[in-house]
């Protein structure tokens, strides 16, 4: 549908241009093709959504039933594609999806009918820019439910507030509690799927509809340029990059393109439109078709893209033409002999159900109880049977060990750590500490300590999440904290974490870029050299010993080892293996500040493992075992048959 301004009784098709052009945004960044900024096209869709749903709300009724009127228009609207590319897409999860990967992708699918999804992901710790998001099929989701949210809690003020001074008073309160949120919640995945710290992007489409006859004075072309400036900026510039495309997509909708100038002809180009037109569908239907590629066949050649480009767009047109259009605009009623049926709510209770249903009977079902890799083994054409026990978990998905992941955890902090760190004075203790890089080579230093329990206390070992602290605010987290209080004689501290965590998005660099060039880097260099002197200090006084243990590889593609499996199969190439230069690469300010530290204090150690690990190539499969099971995480094979290696890195250590 063409986007009009009631106001002037002008059909706003630059406005459904932008709208085409941010949904391309998205699809290009989710085809991981190096066009980093932009999912920023999420937050082009939150402005014109507010924009152009505060329009439409001017000629409705200011009582109850014009509230309820909105939300069926809304229902009506929404509901029946996202249904349909649930019930489809599960089918195709079903086949074509690891069965102990589908609990997770159907729960955020149940949530999303709902609206909730967003919340989800967060209480699932699902980040949008790791592997965990781009593999589940539903993630995109989010943004739906922010945007349902939304209207729900503030249609009432757009439609029961009359008074214009007032409803202002109201909505631009709500923005800048909304900014202040974005700009102070530490959460990552809070301040990026948080429904409080986004609605004032939606807010922004809002206020700019309510007063465009105010902001006339803006309507010239120095304000146009700025637009169009701020917008260009976003996607180069990793800095404030809501913050700039908020603002350019604000003028450029206040601001309607002269007729017949480059950027109008751009924006109401047929095509262009036509994409703006198909948009919801377009957005629902690409990311599962991408995530469920990605899983089986993955993007290595042109033709791979081309294909799912084009897949995504036949099949949004007909979802458009046949499902999304008719439902939204026709009469959901008939009468059939004085007997009236309301499609509005058979619609309803029979669909919900009928895609709830499917959803739960995917999450349930015995093969997908297993959340996480389960199984040992693989069957490979090219290289025959691969055997290993690659899991982290048992057959009950538990980890495997000690549960020492403190985010999985309700209870108090102290009565946690006094849980899992176990000391014993008579022994050495050890101490392993950091983030999903710890925890897998958690098995191999609980391999030490069983082998040589007369020496070793068993492995203390916590997966707090404490590394941003010490990247990010340059302060001791609480785990860290805690050993350092309890630390006797002798014991070793050892910490280790993802090189990502250096970034503000996780980065596959080339050889010619320099690591030290992207935004943040610099500083977290800094405030982890700051907080690794301290310890090191501490642990000295204490006569203790700190280790720092370098990144392990990562392959040349965001994948688990199941995709880059298949793909081995069906295209006989390794097509995740990377070289080893390449993956030692982008480690660099890890490094650089670990043998920093580790050569200003006595009483610090450096350890890197990685070259046995990777040999040539870091790839998914080592003399015929799996060797990855993902992107960045080795197996636990591959973690235990580094316990040799470790053992002697310790012996040398507690020798020097």
């Amino acid at each position: 549908m063409i986007q009009m301004d009631r106001t002037t009784n002008q059909y706003r098709k630059d406005i459904q241009g932008l709208r085409g052009v941010s949904v391309l945004m998205v699809f290009l960044y989710h085809f991981n093709i190096g066009f980093d900024n932009g999912y920023l096209g999420v937050d082009v869709f939150f402005v014109i959504s507010g924009y152009v749903i505060t329009k439409s709300l001017i000629n409705t009724p200011k009582n109850f039933d014009g509230l309820i009127s909105f939300y069926i228009r809304r229902v009506k609207r929404l509901l029946p594609s996202l249904l349909i590319v649930l019930i489809f897409t599960t089918a195709l999860a079903t086949l074509f999806i690891p069965p102990k990967y589908l609990y997770e992708i159907m729960e955020i699918g149940q949530y999303s009918i709902f609206g909730l999804s967003n919340w989800i992901l967060i209480s699932n710790s699902i980040d949008y820019f790791a592997l965990t998001g781009s593999e589940n099929i539903y993630t995109h989701t989010w943004s739906l439910a922010v945007e349902d949210q939304f209207y729900f809690l503030i249609a009432p003020i757009l439609i029961f507030i009359v008074n214009k001074n007032i409803k202002n008073f109201f909505l631009i309160s709500i923005f800048v509690l909304s900014i202040f949120f974005y700009f102070f919640e530490k959460n990552e995945l809070i301040n990026f799927y948080g429904t409080h710290t986004r609605i004032w992007e939606i807010l922004a489409g809002c206020l700019i509809a309510i007063n465009e006859k105010k902001l006339n004075y803006l309507k010239n072309n120095y304000f146009f340029f700025l637009g169009l400036i701020l917008f260009i900026s976003s996607l180069l510039i990793d800095a404030f990059g809501s913050l700039l495309i908020v603002a350019a997509t604000s003028f450029l909708i206040l601001i309607s393109p002269k007729k017949k100038s480059l950027y109008s002809r751009f924006l109401e180009n047929k095509y262009i439109v036509f994409t703006g037109t198909i948009s919801y569908s377009l957005y629902l239907w690409h990311f599962p078709l991408i995530a469920i590629y990605e899983w089986n066949l993955g993007f290595y050649f042109i033709y791979d893209y081309v294909f799912i480009f084009l897949l995504s767009f036949l099949i949004a047109s007909l979802n458009y033409k046949y499902i999304e259009r008719p439902l939204r605009y026709l009469n959901w009623s008939i009468k059939i002999k004085k007997i009236k049926i309301n499609y509005e709510y058979s619609f309803i209770l029979i669909f919900i159900p009928i895609t709830i249903i499917t959803l739960m009977m995917v999450r349930y079902s015995p093969s997908t109880a297993i959340k996480l890799n389960g199984g040992d083994s693989y069957q490979i054409a090219a290289l025959g049977k691969v055997e290993a026990k690659s899991d982290w978990l048992d057959e009950n998905g538990e980890f495997i060990g000690k549960n020492c992941h403190w985010s999985k955890n309700s209870e108090d902090k102290n009565i946690f750590f006094n849980k899992c760190l176990k000391i014993d004075k008579s022994k050495k203790n050890i101490y392993l500490v950091g983030d999903s890089h710890a925890t897998m080579l958690y098995f191999s230093f609980n391999e030490i300590t069983k082998r040589y329990k007369n020496i070793y206390n068993e492995i203390n070992y916590i997966h707090n999440n404490g590394i941003p602290k010490i990247l990010n605010e340059g302060v001791i987290p609480s785990e860290i904290d805690f050993i350092l209080k309890n630390i006797t004689e002798n014991d070793i501290l050892m910490i280790t974490f993802f090189r990502g965590k250096m970034y503000d998005k996780i980065k596959i660099l080339k050889l010619k870029e320099d690591p030290f060039k992207f935004d943040n880097v610099n500083n977290r260099f800094a405030n982890a050299k700051l907080v690794l002197a301290k310890i090191s200090k501490i642990l000295e006084s204490k006569k203790s010993k700190l280790i720092l243990i370098d990144d392990g590889p990562i392959l040349g593609q965001r994948k688990r080892a199941e995709s880059c499996l298949a793909a081995l199969k069906i295209r006989s190439k390794d097509v995740c293996a990377v070289n080893k230069e390449q993956s030692l690469h982008d480690r660099k300010p890890m490094t650089q500040v670990f043998k920093e530290v580790s050569a200003n204090y006595e009483n610090v150690y450096y350890i890197d493992y990685h070259n046995l690990v990777c040999l040539n190539k870091c790839s998914v499969i080592r003399n015929n075992k799996l060797n990855m099971i993902d992107f960045n995480h080795i197996s636990r094979s591959t973690s235990i048959e580094l316990s040799d290696f470790f053992y002697k890195k310790l012996i040398e250590i507690q020798n020097d």
